[in-house]
């Protein structure tokens, strides 16, 4: 009776697993995924599909910066809020100022940070909690105290030893739950489907579903218990880690193979996309987002009020500083890189729209466009921080 009852219920537990490796990723965040063999990918805003196996990395990096400074921070306006992840998101005429003075927190709701009527949509809400105790903090000190907060906020941000020491941390901390994880999903959907649905007479097939329930049941328990003392280590270490783990650890046998995946979702939360990128992405990738971060930087450092170009020209010295970090050549980044076209002119380093004139606008993006120039020498070749 049993072994006919689950074996109804198998194709159910096995849609849960993919239920469970089904990401939804808020409009303020994009998912970077890497591992099973798959191309390592950056994922924009929607429901996506995350890792796969407990091995598979997942994290939730911010789609946009923090505009901060010491006076205050800038947030989207209501009609602006759904497009501010590429290009537009560089435009001033789509912020807003609000000053620190005079505006406080009113709510923290999942990722989203509220004043009032304004809001601003982060990564993770381990991300959200930490701004809004940042803003908090802010607000009870002198005006000098916080250029200095603000800068050293702003430096953390960018500081790619911060992103790598998170990274090696998390690592070791859900070792096990790797370990448990793999052990739990051989036997669910190893051992399982063996057990009910080989030939077998009666007595054998008893005897292996017996053994596949009991595998079933031991690596469930240690998997609990391992990933529940991860949890307990990546917040003693300031780590973030999803609201809700455990309780979704306890009630969903089939989906807790992924709690690894689900454990190095938030440990880059609080951190600049490029500061995690530089430890996680191959160097491609890497310079890729490099390029158009520095070049949308610029951009918008020439334009809007005083306040505005006040931030983005910190962000363009902490981008440099990272670079610095990264050991590559800024100048390389600031022009395009190798194109397929060779009659090539301009290049729009957001699109990656080659031009065989020489446009000085990218029509799509509303962009200036790169001149393609002879390099003088290529960036040098890093080798990737993170092997997954």
């Amino acid at each position: 009776m049993i072994a006919v009852v689950l074996a109804e219920l198998f194709p159910f537990l096995a849609a849960l697993y993919f239920v469970e490796a089904a990401t939804w990723v808020g409009r303020g965040a994009r998912l970077w995924v890497a591992g099973s063999g798959r191309r390592q990918r950056l994922f924009e805003p929607g429901l996506r599909l995350g890792g796969l196996t407990p091995f598979d990395l997942e994290c939730v990096l911010p789609r946009r910066p923090v505009l901060l400074s010491a006076r205050g921070v800038f947030v989207p306006k209501a009609d602006s809020r759904r497009d501010l992840g590429g290009v537009r998101g560089f435009d001033a005429e789509r912020w807003s100022f609000l000053p620190l003075e005079s505006a406080a927190v009113s709510d923290v709701e999942g990722a989203v940070v509220r004043w009032g009527p304004e809001r601003f949509d982060f990564e993770s809400p381990a991300a959200a909690e930490r701004f809004a105790s940042l803003w908090k903090s802010l607000r009870e000190m002198a005006p000098k105290g916080r250029a200095r907060k603000v800068q050293a906020e702003q430096e953390r941000r960018l500081d790619r030893r911060v992103a790598l020491v998170a990274f090696e941390a998390h690592r070791r901390a859900i070792r096990g739950t790797r370990l448990a994880g793999l052990a739990l999903a051989i036997s669910l959907f190893g051992f399982l489907p063996l057990a009910l649905f080989l030939p077998l007479d009666l007595a054998r097939q008893g005897s292996a579903l017996a053994l596949a329930l009991v595998a079933i049941l031991g690596t469930f328990a240690t998997l609990v218990t391992v990933a529940s003392r991860a949890a307990r280590r990546l917040r003693g270490l300031g780590l973030g880690v999803p609201s809700g783990f455990l309780p979704s650890l306890f009630l969903a046998i089939p989906a807790a193979p992924l709690a690894a995946v689900g454990l190095s979702r938030e440990i880059f939360a609080g951190l600049d996309t490029l500061a995690a990128l530089s430890v996680l992405a191959p160097t491609k990738d890497f310079e890729r987002e490099f390029r158009r971060d520095l070049h949308g930087a610029r951009v918008a450092a020439s334009r809007g009020d005083t306040e505005w170009q006040e931030i983005w020209n910190q962000r363009i010295l902490g981008i440099e500083k990272l670079i610095a970090q990264c050991g590559l050549d800024r100048a390389a980044l600031e022009t395009p890189p190798k194109l397929e076209d060779p009659a090539a002119l301009a290049y729009c380093p957001h699109c990656e729209t080659e031009f065989r004139e020489p446009v000085e606008t990218c029509e799509g993006c509303e962009m200036p466009t790169m001149k393609v120039v002879l390099p003088s020498s290529r960036p040098k070749r890093r080798k990737d921080a993170a092997a997954v």
